[in-house]
């Protein structure tokens, strides 16, 4: 596969970069070529931490899948978006993990559900 370079593009990109090299000589000061190559070659061996999977020693998960109401997922977005913080926006998966947590850690009392029917009645 081979792509058609446009020289002329390529040379007026060069010489703007010169031109900031002559007008910020200090963001260049003792970098070569060498150091380049150098800081290329750390950042490619550097180990980097794909994207979404969980932390090495944290507690093994399993993916689920559920059918809500419509109802019900309009309550998620909104509980999503109320404790959402600036730079941090929740998922939906994050909203359902918190409600979660918080239903099994809440004090154990009187619940909603009815109790186990009577026997002998």
């Amino acid at each position: 596969m081979s792509r058609v370079v446009d020289l002329p593009r390529v040379r007026a990109a060069l010489a703007r970069l010169d031109a900031l090299a002559a007008e910020h000589p200090e963001a260049f000061a003792g970098r070569t070529a060498a150091d380049w190559i150098d800081t290329l070659q750390e950042n490619d061996t550097m180990q980097t931490v794909a994207k979404g999977r969980p932390v090495e020693g944290a507690e093994p998960t399993t993916q689920i899948a559920i059918r809500v109401p419509a109802s019900l997922l309009a309550q998620l977005d909104a509980f999503a978006a109320e404790h959402a913080q600036p730079g941090l926006a929740l998922t939906r998966s994050d909203a359902v993990r918190m409600i979660m947590a918080s239903a099994f850690d809440a004090p154990k009392g009187k619940s909603n559900q009815p109790s186990s029917p009577r026997k002998g009645r």
